[in-house]
């Protein structure tokens, strides 16, 4: 016998304003449509906002943050040398939480035989 456990890990990030509000400039800025629509009315960079101002955590999901880190992936007029670091720290920090989940989520097991 074999399973096989798979899980959808949700986020709980505490930001604060500066890094979502330069990851909405990224947002409206890039040449993805997905990626606009995140720092838009409705959208998941827009709700993370509402979060930061009522000192509430950022939600998200696995794809949520994936999402993140395509919309810092490219050269853009919204990062400056001033926010350069915060964008690389936001990044890394992401990537190993993604990482992370990734060992939690994908366990395998095989039962151990009647021998």
């Amino acid at each position: 016998m074999k399973a096989t456990i798979t899980a959808n890990p949700i986020f709980y990030l505490t930001l604060d304003k500066e890094i979502v509000s330069i990851l909405m400039r990224l947002a409206n800025n890039h040449y993805d449509f997905t990626c606009k629509q995140a720092g838009k009315y409705g959208g998941l960079l827009y709700g993370w906002r509402n979060c930061v101002e009522h000192d509430a955590d950022c939600q998200g999901t696995f794809r949520d943050l994936d999402l993140t880190l395509k919309i810092c992936e490219l050269a853009n007029p919204a990062v400056t040398q001033k926010n350069l670091p915060m964008v690389k720290r936001y990044c890394n920090f992401v990537r190993k939480l993604l990482k992370q989940s990734q060992q939690l989520c994908d366990i395998q097991l095989e039962a151990e035989s009647d021998e």
